[in-house]
């Protein structure tokens, strides 16, 4: 039932949400429960990502992916500065990166 409860909160208000949960049960259930059912879910999901980005980047260790292998993945990285709100002089940086597959690999005319 409180996976069912999480579930449904991802696509309704948790009010919403415990309207049609209490339909599914046919027992009347708060939308208090099915937050709290949702922030100890989250919080666990956040620690099982949380030890997958630790082994990685802290430890080195390979990322074991469920998916199929990709025989490109892009990444692309850029920034740039905002005047900041704060006074005359500040800047802020801005920086974005992304990362995708599904790119085919391919011959580039290149002007030399």
């Amino acid at each position: 039932m409180r996976e069912r409860a999480c579930e449904l909160a991802t696509r309704y208000t948790y009010r919403e949400a415990a309207s049609l949960l209490s339909t599914e049960i046919g027992e009347e259930i708060s939308h208090y429960p099915i937050h709290r059912w949702v922030q100890r879910k989250g919080k666990v999901l956040r620690e099982e990502e949380d030890k997958k980005w630790q082994a990685t980047f802290e430890y080195g260790e390979a990322f074991e992916d469920e998916g199929e292998s990709k025989e490109i993945v892009v990444t692309e990285l850029d920034a740039t500065m905002v005047h900041s709100q704060e006074g005359k002089g500040k800047n802020i940086a801005v920086k974005l990166g992304v990362m995708y597959s599904g790119k085919e690999l391919g011959k580039r005319n290149c002007a030399k």
